[in-house]
């Protein structure tokens, strides 16, 4: 006996020495008494018997045994190595999938030869197996105690409902007890439990104490190996769950089919056992826990039925999602409708009230032009569509007319301070009103002077002259309040009636009541006396000495003149009718007066001199008067009449003695915003402000310009010519030299931007020439590039000249002699490309030659004979194409190319031409006013444009076209007409009229803008009335996005 190797349940093993072969044999001893433990005697001579029966190299044979009362063990061959557990836990990682299938084969084998003979082992577990070497090294398992043994058919040794075997090895039917279900599937449950074992590292069923253990074997399915160690193959995993079934009959019938599974699996065949699913595991573990199982289907219907109603739910509240989003859809297409809808019908709206507003401005109409203008003035969030052609007019209407404000209830009259800074205005709403007269604002206001709207009349110290408060039994005073505070400063004479007019000058305060009574107070003697009149009185006048009287009444056709100081009558003089109102002149001996029922101003002398007239003379009206007004100077009557506007009448005939109706003449009438109204004063000579029933207080200048106007030297009309530079602060002008021919080249440097007013009654600001250069023969035409560089010229003689450093001492020429073909040739058309590059030559001369100025000689690089010589010439933006007419051809020259398209027109002769800014179409200017619109890619004509006809020979011949925007374009007239068209519309948006001229030899020689048409001039040649016109547009916005065209879906920049 050497040493004990191990012991187990039944008994010791030792290792021993055989003397007699001299070998190593392992010998084992039952741990029980043979003669009083019949039954563990019995197990330990089966477990001889079964062995020595069984013969493997897997199975460790039996060499001897001796069962006798007295003593009994076993010999065995002796096989070194640890036990499978020992060998597991020797590993220092997992062991490899192959190594852990090669030992359950072998084991397997072995256990199938023992299966074959009706014998299974029932105690299965990794103590049992020993492990060596084989001669490769290999591990080699050995199965050995076959102590738990027995025949399938033997079950006289086990009682029923003991457990058999090792609890973490068993299988269910073991755990249970259940004898009769015991079988060779129970060995190979044990067998799929080392080689989860093996394949995972980890037990399936192991637990912290052995009932709970069992309780597992029973109860619990483990994962699967795969998902423990994912790389062990499905087959693999697939084998091992079905050895660990529960029930019998899903496992491998006995070892040797767990054997030939093995086999197909280390051989990478197909096996029989297939992966069970989720399902399947779901199943059988209800099968096994009906209970549990029962009470989780009821839950599951209830989810499920509960998740069904949600699906339901969510289905329905889809279907609603979905109406509700192809609602919110149609309601953002409708919308979005809405708002094309609502943009284009802005646009049409702003097109037809901008084209409204220039009619009602040409009309006089000054007011509703400002409405219109206003009404696109932008929303918060809406797009600006104004431009040039709005802020054109805006400056133009806001130098003629303003709205300053107005009173909650109707204006009645209006006074200016001697200051003549200041106007006050006072209405029935009982407040009195101060305007500021430079800034057109409100500067402050007085309240509380209900009842006192019906006269007011400035003091010579400043203070304010209106009907006091209501006295007891109905009598008023006239009282005088400081103008700052409101307070009463003095009370004059008192009234029986209303208050209807006041008037002050000189020593005299006069004032005059609706019924019986004139009161005239001498500020010297501080004392008042009565002027009679009879009936009722609806005005009276004071001439500007103070020392006059005027009255008339509605009933009487007659005019009084009264001593102010004495109120003794010093003369009458017979009207149309019943006077109502009145108005002394300041310059002139004159008082003017309205009849009742009259469309008429009769203007009468006060103090008639010897042979003097003493007759009044009468100025027809449109309409009936309701307030008339002076000027200081006498040289404007203003009339306003019941149309809501005023008439404006100039004096023709400054003689003081003369006496005639044709003294004054009607110049222009004026309305606002359409009420009518009730007083009128003169501002200024060109100015003057209204009151109205509707409240408002409005300021009219007629003869104001709202853009800049320069003089220029006289110049011969035919040949002369105008060019500005691109700051428009400087002229370049063709005039008479001192031969008096057109030779002489003058230059000017016009005043800054906002260093000169606006132009008054049409007299332009002086405007200083110097001399540039002179010719030796007339000049026939001037041209100036786009950035200034160079000035072009051409003369009588076809001789052709460019100028570089043109401003200095020292300028740079270029000279080239052109074809002349008959004595009366003139080479008067010179046109630069936009980029400065070519310069066009022709005119009346049946040639046109076309320059390439970046060429070091002065050479045409392009001729065109013509039998009518060059009426206008226009280029793409581009530098890309050259366009011109001569007689009824109009032809297209692509210029690098210098490829031709040419068209017949059966129109007048053409005045101008230019191309889109897209350069696809060419708009031509006919002599007759029209406008054609070509398409250059189909020569087809897009539309045929009429303007607004005016009188006279060649009154609507264009002279140049400049585009704004794509589709928008400006017009000059030679007539004075600046117009503004849509294209694509085939619109006229407005007309202004720059000049007023019906005779061919006026006529615009000049014209440029910048590149957002904020900044305009024009040259307009008269002769010795030749004049510069500059404007200087106010603008929100003027920058266009690039315009997408819609038939080449590229983008056309302005």
């Amino acid at each position: 006996m050497i040493k004990q190797l191990g012991e187990g349940t039944f008994g010791r093993v030792w290792l021993a020495h055989d003397i007699g072969l001299n070998r190593e044999v392992a010998i084992k001893f039952p741990k029980f008494n043979l003669a009083t433990d019949q039954l563990s005697t019995r197990r330990f001579q089966r477990e001889a018997e079964i062995a020595a029966g069984l013969s493997h190299p897997n199975l460790i044979p039996i060499l001897d045994a001796v069962l006798t009362p007295k003593k009994a063990y076993i010999v065995s061959e002796y096989c070194p190595g640890p036990t499978l557990d020992q060998w597991m836990h020797q590993q220092n990682h997992l062991v490899s999938i192959d190594t852990a299938v090669s030992i359950v084969i072998q084991i397997a084998s072995g256990l199938k030869v023992a299966h074959e003979r009706d014998l299974m082992h029932r105690d299965i577990k990794p103590s049992n197996i020993i492990i060596s070497k084989d001669e490769q090294g290999r591990p080699f398992a050995n199965l050995t105690d076959f102590g738990m043994a027995r025949s399938l058919s033997d079950v006289r040794e086990t009682m029923i409902g003991t457990p058999v075997g090792s609890a973490p090895y068993m299988s269910p039917e073991q755990a249970c007890g259940s004898i009769d279900t015991h079988g060779a599937h129970s060995d190979v449950y044990s067998l799929g439990v080392i080689l989860y074992e093996l394949l995972t590292g980890v037990s399936p069923f192991a637990a912290a104490s052995q009932m709970s253990t069992i309780r597992r074997v029973m109860e619990h399915d483990p994962p699967p190996p795969r998902d423990i160690r994912p790389t062990i193959s499905r087959d693999l995993s697939a084998v091992v769950q079905r050895c660990l079934e529960k029930k019998p009959y899903r496992r491998y019938h006995d070892a040797g089919e767990l054997y030939d599974d093995l086999i197909r699996v280390a051989e990478r065949r197909p096996t029989s056992a297939r992966p069970i699913g989720r399902v399947g595991r779901t199943m059988r573990w209800a099968q096994r826990n009906p209970m549990i199982a029962s009470l989780a289907s009821v839950a599951m219907i209830g989810v499920w039925f509960g998740i069904a109603s949600l699906c339901m739910f969510a289905l329905n509240q889809r279907r609603y999602a979905i109406e509700s989003r192809e609602q919110t859809l149609q309601l953002q297409s409708a919308l979005h409708y809405a708002d094309q809808s609502k943009s284009r019908l802005r646009a049409l709206h702003y097109d037809s009230d901008l084209s409204l507003a220039y009619q009602m401005f040409n009309r006089g109409q000054y007011g509703e032009a400002r409405r219109l203008l206003n009404l696109h003035l932008p929303r918060d969030g809406e797009p600006d569509l104004r431009s040039t052609e709005w802020s054109l007019l805006d400056g133009e209407v806001s130098a003629k007319y303003a709205l300053w404000g107005r009173h909650a209830k109707p204006a009645r009259e209006l006074a200016i301070l001697p200051d003549k800074q200041t106007v006050v205005t006072t209405g029935d709403d009982g407040v009195l009103m101060f305007w500021d007269i430079a800034t057109e604002t409100k500067r402050r206001q007085l309240s509380g002077f209900n009842g006192q709207s019906t006269a007011i009349a400035a003091m010579p110290d400043g203070s304010l002259a209106i009907p006091g408060p209501m006295w007891p039994f109905g009598h008023r005073g006239v009282i005088s309040i400081d103008p700052n505070t409101g307070e009463t400063l003095r009370a004059f004479h008192l009234h029986p009636t209303t208050i209807e007019s006041i008037r002050v000058a000189g020593d005299t305060l006069v004032s005059g009541c609706r019924y019986n009574g004139i009161k005239s107070w001498s500020f010297k003697r501080s004392q008042s006396i009565d002027i009679p009149s009879e009936i009722r009185n609806e005005s009276v006048g004071l001439t500007p000495d103070g020392k006059t009287i005027v009255t008339g009444e509605r009933d009487v056709a007659k005019l009084r003149f009264y001593d102010a100081e004495t109120g003794q009558l010093l003369r009458e003089a017979d009207t149309r009718g019943g006077v109502l109102q009145l108005e002394c002149c300041e310059k002139r001996d004159w008082v003017a007066y309205t009849v009742r029922q009259e469309n008429g101003v009769g203007i009468a002398p006060i103090d008639p001199q010897p042979g003097e007239s003493a007759t009044p003379f009468w100025i027809p009206t449109q309409s009936e008067p309701m307030a008339i007004a002076f000027s200081d100077d006498a040289s404007s009557l203003a009339v306003a009449d019941f149309r809501a506007g005023v008439e404006w009448f100039k004096q023709t005939d400054t003689d003081a003695d003369q006496q005639s109706s044709a003294a004054f003449a009607s110049s222009t009438f004026v309305s606002g915003s359409g009420g009518r109204m009730t007083d009128v004063e003169f501002l200024s000579s060109d100015s003057l402000v209204t009151t109205g029933l509707d409240g408002r207080v409005e300021r009219f200048s007629p003869d104001r310009l709202g853009h800049e106007l320069f003089s220029r030297p006289p110049s011969p009309l035919h040949h002369s010519g105008t060019a500005f530079t691109s700051d428009f602060q400087h002229a370049l002008v063709l005039t008479y030299g001192p031969e008096n021919i057109a030779n002489l080249l003058q230059y000017a440097e016009l005043p800054k931007r906002g260093d000169v007013a606006k132009s008054t009654s049409g007299v332009p600001t002086p405007v200083v020439y110097r001399d540039l250069w002179k010719s030796e023969r007339a000049i026939s035409a001037i041209a100036m590039s786009a950035d200034d560089r160079m000035i072009a010229t051409t003369d009588l003689g076809g001789l052709l000249s460019t100028w570089t450093r043109w401003q200095s001492e020292n300028p740079i020429r270029k000279t080239a002699q052109l074809p002349m073909f008959e004595s009366n040739d003139s080479y008067n058309r010179l046109s630069f490309s936009p980029s400065g590059r070519y310069l066009v030559v022709g005119g009346r001369v049946d040639m046109l030659q076309v320059f390439d100025l970046n060429e070091s000689t002065l050479k045409p690089m392009l001729s065109r004979p013509n039998e009518s010589g060059t009426h206008c010439v226009a280029y793409s933006s581009d530098d890309q194409q050259l366009a011109f007419v001569t007689g009824n051809e109009l032809e297209v020259i692509h210029l690098p190319s210098r490829g031709s398209q040419r068209w017949k027109t059966s129109f007048e002769r053409a005045c101008c031409v230019a191309f889109t800014p897209n350069g696809k179409r060419i708009v031509v200017g006919w002599e007759d006013g029209s406008l054609s619109s070509i398409d250059i890619k189909t020569r087809k004509q897009h539309a045929m444009l009429h303007g607004v006809t005016f009188s006279g020979e060649f009154a609507m011949r264009p002279s140049a076209i400049h585009f704004l925007t794509n589709h928008r374009l400006l017009m000059m007239t030679d007539s004075g007409s600046l117009q503004f068209w849509d294209m694509d519309k085939q619109l006229q948006l407005g007309t202004l009229a720059v000049w007023k001229s019906n005779y061919w030899d006026t006529y615009c020689d000049a014209i440029r803008l910048n590149h957002d048409a904020t900044q305009m001039i024009i040259g307009y040649n008269n002769g010795d009335n030749s004049r510069i016109y500059r404007w200087n547009i106010p603008s929100p916005d003027l920058d266009e996005t690039p315009t997408l065209d819609p038939q080449d879906n590229i983008y056309a920049k302005r």
